[in-house]
């Protein structure tokens, strides 16, 4: 069987699929053509670091209310993600546990 292939420079030329050489020349010829479809368009990349900066005054809010306010209320506070607001408090080395001086009277009294 002889097909012809139309080249990228305008020529054209016969190939015998019975000839083995003739068949690598093919597969050499397919394999460096470009797809005939058009790539897919690509996502925009999201910058690496697009969080907003934490300024003193929520710095002061978060220490302040930290172990008195629940988390979800400091980040509803804040317009932040809980979980910035939990690593925001670990970079500021702040407890975000309540502060539950009862407690500790219990645990005491239990191990007396």
């Amino acid at each position: 069987m002889i097909i012809t292939a139309k080249l990228s420079q305008g020529k054209t030329m016969a190939f015998d699929l019975s000839s083995q050489r003739d068949r690598k020349k093919i597969m050499n010829l397919i394999a460096r053509h470009e797809p005939c479809h058009e790539p897919k368009a690509r996502k925009p990349r999201r910058r690496k670091n697009s969080h907003r900066q934490w300024s003193p005054e929520e710095d002061h809010f978060l220490s302040d209310r930290a172990g008195k306010w629940v988390v979800e209320r400091i980040a509803a506070q804040l317009c932040r993600t809980i979980s910035a607001v939990r690593a925001r408090a670990s970079d500021l080395g702040v407890s975000l546990r309540k502060n539950r001086p009862y407690l500790r009277l219990i645990r005491q009294s239990k191990k007396v």
